[in-house]
């Protein structure tokens, strides 16, 4: 990876995939920096997943802005889950509102669905229990660096989901604390790596009607839980019912849903618990041989990559070091978390 970077800009200009704005970022900063995030990940038990790589979420990699890089705690196998359901709410969760969310969530997981929620107290903790104790898979998606103390209050339900064989993720390197525009940049991604949205309470200008109507721009599902309209947090709900959400009682109602549209869809009951995956593996042209023994030689056989045509180049890289190179990118300093 070190010799990537020696390589300068000149070389990084010739690589298709790198914006000016990533070149840039590699040019202005120093590859200690993230040295210190990778040793910092490995310390802390982090997995790091860039866009290339095989555990890469799918529904994800199909959003306008996904994130280029996810930390990950616990199991990196569960980001590619095939049914992917989003259960969120209300931090200020009436009775109602938790149980909701709880039984919702251990009937998907029952179902084989894998439960993503954001990991705060109310309605998402009660879904990420659901699923856990439904003998399912749940992620939480947080809003700061893994390893950041917030929400402690919460620090053993983040300790059951890995321990689960679910995952924690963010798009935040380690030590990131929660910051004003945090929540919106994490709610993105609950809609994104999921299939469809299940809203349980929402005020009208809550999280919940955000992550809302980022799954309706990404075109993602919306289902909705019914509320009576003397339900303090009905608000947010009755106004997705008015965009089209769908209101359903029960995860058997959404799983039905998804079945009449694409028998693909229909989950299993070991949907949420595949250990192993099959990885379409590419032979590594006869040409591109001197190269990749030039990278592992080192510096002083830089000068053998630099000579290399464009389109070796494009062929070369996204076969050896794109995903590393994806993740030195997105470890340095300065990455702008924009929503749109």
């Amino acid at each position: 990876m070190s010799e990537f970077y020696k390589l300068g800009k000149d070389f990084w200009n010739r690589c298709d995939f790198l914006t000016k704005k990533e070149i840039q970022n590699l040019s202005e900063n120093d590859l200690k920096v993230a040295s210190n995030i990778f040793e910092r990940c490995i310390t802390l038990g982090q997995s790091i997943v860039s866009l290339p790589s095989i555990f890469y979420p799918e529904f994800l990699r199909q959003i306008s802005n996904p994130p280029c890089v996810l930390y990950v705690k616990g199991n990196v196998r569960i980001l590619s889950s095939k049914f992917p359901i989003s259960v969120i709410g209300s931090r200020n969760a009436t009775c109602y509102g938790s149980e909701m969310a709880y039984e919702i969530s251990k009937e998907f997981a029952n179902l084989g669905v894998t439960v993503i929620s954001g990991g705060a107290l109310g309605a998402d903790s009660s879904a990420h229990k659901g699923a856990i104790e439904g003998g399912g898979k749940t992620i939480s998606v947080l809003a700061c660096g893994l390893d950041f103390p917030y929400l402690e209050a919460n620090l053993g339900l983040r300790r059951r989901i890995v321990k689960s064989g679910g995952a924690l993720i963010s798009e935040f390197p380690p030590g990131t604390s929660v910051l004003k525009y945090s929540f919106a940049v994490r709610n993105r991604i609950i809609s994104g790596i999921s299939l469809g949205v299940v809203v349980v309470e929402a005020g009208l200008r809550s999280g919940a009607v955000l992550t809302a109507s980022f799954a309706a721009e990404q075109g993602r599902d919306v289902f909705v839980v019914p509320v009576l309209a003397q339900n303090p947090l009905s608000d947010g709900v009755f106004a997705l019912i008015r965009d089209g959400a769908k209101v359903i009682r029960s995860a058997r109602e959404v799983v039905d849903d998804y079945k009449n549209i694409n028998a693909n869809f229909i989950p299993e009951k070991s949907a949420g618990c595949s250990t192993e995956f099959e990885v379409n593996q590419k032979k590594v042209p006869d040409e591109f041989i001197p190269i990749i023994d030039a990278i592992k030689k080192g510096n002083s056989h830089i000068d053998e990559i630099k000579n290399e045509s464009r389109m070796s180049i494009k062929k070369l890289l996204p076969l050896i070091t794109k995903m590393e190179i994806l993740n030195l990118i997105e470890s340095l300093p300065g990455r702008r978390y924009k929503i749109k």
